[in-house]
């Protein structure tokens, strides 16, 4: 009888001294993911180190481990990411052109991955975790302040970065995902931990505004909104005066940064994209279907709504959206039910910002990993690992 079980106490130290190693690279991804952009030149590089750092570390993890599935998903509102990622997949199984069907379902696997890479370390590398989001968070706002600086010495009207951030918006995505993580930590601290969130949001607002993009300050507004309907309380207000009364004061210097470019044919285009989901208005057209929409005063087509939830519309139809919306209520309702927890309140600040930002920009709600996931599904799936760990925390000892 010893000689038989010896072979599976040995496997099981083996699994176990893997598990034990995963974190490391897991980490290490989770970094690349969030800032990886900030400095990259070339974005098939960010692809490229979420494969090897990430995806490959947590598949690994769930064929050593597939309960962290269940764990991961057992929630109503992680459910609910799951049925519109299954909606997608379907949408095309079940689709006419089977062009790139392969790829297209590699998409929302990789978002099931981060999902679990994040509950994974949430529940195991608790302070560990922590203390890479904060440290991601510290070197978000020094990479802002060189782009602030390269913008002061040199000649362009917007602020735009370098490598793969080429243009305002992209730009505006990726710090954006930030600033809402520094509201967060300055509505959520006590003390002299609150007030350190000032100088590093204060950076990051500056930045976003010099964009010239109204999309993040309205964001940004929004997540305020937010954090005042969880918490009600003074400090958050005196925060959200504090805040308004910067926004106010960038505005006063320079008002033709957020004025001089009127609504930048979004209810042009927004009209358009909305005649043509009419055509299948109930399932879409489908995840790879192309969108030209030619407005008269344009000489070239836009190929971007400018707004997720018109994608969605576009692509997957009135059910794509109806499984969009439930997604996010039921991850803002968790968060409402959970609002007594600090990481809770941040993260999904960060999901309010994504929401409001994808109001008035982007397209691509499942793609490759590229600025858009800032906005959608690291939020989401932070906020998910968030609310694992209070429920966690919150249950009776037996």
């Amino acid at each position: 009888m010893g000689n038989q079980e010896a072979p599976e106490v040995s496997e099981g130290r083996w699994v176990q001294r893997v598990l034990s190693i995963l974190p490391l690279p897991m980490f290490f991804g989770l970094a690349s993911l969030l800032l990886g952009l900030l400095f990259l030149e070339e974005r098939g590089d960010y692809a490229r180190v979420f494969y090897l750092t990430l995806l490959a570390p947590t598949l690994l993890l769930i064929v050593l481990q597939p309960s962290i599935g269940v764990t991961t998903f057992r929630q109503p509102q992680a459910r609910m990411v799951v049925s519109f990622l299954a909606y997608v997949t379907l949408s095309v199984v079940v689709g006419e052109s089977f062009r790139d069907a392969a790829s297209l379902l590699r998409l929302p696997a990789y978002v099931l991955v981060v999902f679990i890479a994040v509950s994974f370390l949430a529940l195991t590398q608790h302070d560990r975790l922590a203390a890479t989001l904060r440290g991601t968070a510290v070197l978000s706002v020094f990479l802002a302040l060189w782009n602030l600086w390269l913008f002061a010495g040199g000649n362009q009207e917007r602020l735009i970065g370098f490598g793969v951030l080429s243009n305002p918006l992209l730009i505006s995505h990726a710090y954006g995902f930030f600033a809402a993580i520094w509201l967060g930590y300055l509505m959520t601290g006590e003390g002299r931990a609150r007030w350190w969130a000032v100088a590093p949001l204060s950076v990051l607002a500056i930045l976003l505004y010099e964009t010239g993009s109204r999309t993040p300050m309205l964001a940004l507004l929004a997540s305020l909104g937010w954090v005042v309907v969880l918490r009600p309380r003074r400090q958050v207000l005196l925060g959200g005066v504090a805040l308004l009364a910067l926004v106010s004061v960038l505005f006063a210097l320079n008002p033709e940064a957020m004025l001089q470019r009127g609504l930048s044919y979004r209810t042009e285009i927004w009209s358009d994209v909305w005649q043509q989901s009419k055509a299948a208005l109930i399932w879409g057209h489908g995840l790879d279907a192309e969108l030209r929409v030619q407005l008269s005063d344009i000489p070239y087509p836009f190929s971007d709504p400018h707004n997720m939830t018109l994608s969605v519309l576009y692509r997957l139809g009135l059910v794509g959206v109806a499984f969009w919306g439930a997604m996010y209520a039921a991850s803002l309702y968790a968060a409402w039910r959970h609002k007594s927890d600090d990481a809770v309140v941040i993260f999904s600040v960060a999901v309010v910002y994504g929401l409001m930002a994808g109001m008035t920009e982007g397209g691509s709600f499942i793609a490759r990993p590229k600025e858009h996931w800032l906005l959608i599904w690291i939020p989401l799936a932070l906020l998910n690992a968030a609310l694992l760990l209070a429920q966690k925390n919150s249950a009776p000892s037996r």
